[in-house]
């Protein structure tokens, strides 16, 4: 085995909370909140971002300011347009 790649561990998992992947160039979320709060939830996104912006090497604040911001206005442009245009 090549020294560079790290040996992977099969991993199983009992209580998954959030799991998110890509099928056919769209992205899947699921959640799983069992007995967790909304509020419990809210931490845990924020954890998410914490962990993005390490992996990217930008301050949180980068993300929340700047991509998340960016999100959630298209999609209140989005919701908006849909919801003018299906008025009768």
């Amino acid at each position: 085995m090549n020294p560079s790649v790290k040996a992977r561990h099969i991993m199983k998992i009992d209580k998954p909370l959030i799991i998110v992947f890509e099928n056919e160039e769209e992205v899947q979320t699921h959640l799983y909140p069992g007995e967790r709060s909304y509020q419990q939830y809210g931490i845990l996104v924020a954890d998410l971002v914490r962990h993005a912006a390490n992996a990217f090497k930008v301050h949180e604040n980068h993300i929340w300011n700047g991509w998340i911001r960016n999100a959630i206005i298209k999609r209140v442009l989005l919701w908006k347009s849909n919801s003018t245009n299906s008025a009768p």
